[in-house]
């Protein structure tokens, strides 16, 4: 919604305007407090969490991204994993008709690497209708970046 705090059509030296968002717009992490009432919050979640090094996983022709597929690749505990897919296709307007996602069992996979974060190229790292991905692979303890 815009709002005009100053109008040059209507006399004011310059015209400004007021832009209210919400805060699932372009690119965007979700910190726990998304889906846990009581998850930290981009106030209270530790910085160095969600900067440096991180590892780039691309991995074209992919329906979905599998446990198996995983497994052979470096993920180690504290890392910050992002994937690259077929899902770059996606303009940021038009919906992609079937989004590349993560299983359930690629999900758990990598909680159980204990990854610092997940970084996805789609809106969500869910497919329409599967589980219900950061409430049971996270636990409330990691974010992930969209996108």
């Amino acid at each position: 919604m815009r709002e005009v705090l100053l109008d040059g059509a209507k006399g004011d030296d310059c015209t400004l305007s007021l832009l209210h968002l919400g805060s699932h717009l372009g690119t965007h992490i979700d910190f726990p407090r998304h889906f846990f009432p009581h998850g930290m919050d981009a106030a209270s979640f530790p910085l160095e969490q969600l900067c440096g090094a991180c590892k780039v996983f691309y991995l074209p022709d992919a329906a979905e991204i599998t446990k198996d597929m995983l497994e052979p690749l470096d993920i180690q505990p504290g890392d910050r994993v992002l994937f690259r897919t077929d899902n770059e296709a996606f303009d940021g307007i038009h919906p992609l008709p079937h989004p590349v996602y993560l299983t359930a069992e690629a999900g758990e996979y990598l909680a159980e690497q204990k990854i610092s974060l997940l970084g996805v190229d789609y809106e969500s790292p869910k497919g329409t209708g599967i589980f219900p991905f950061t409430k049971h692979c996270w636990g409330g303890t990691s974010p992930y970046w969209k996108t």
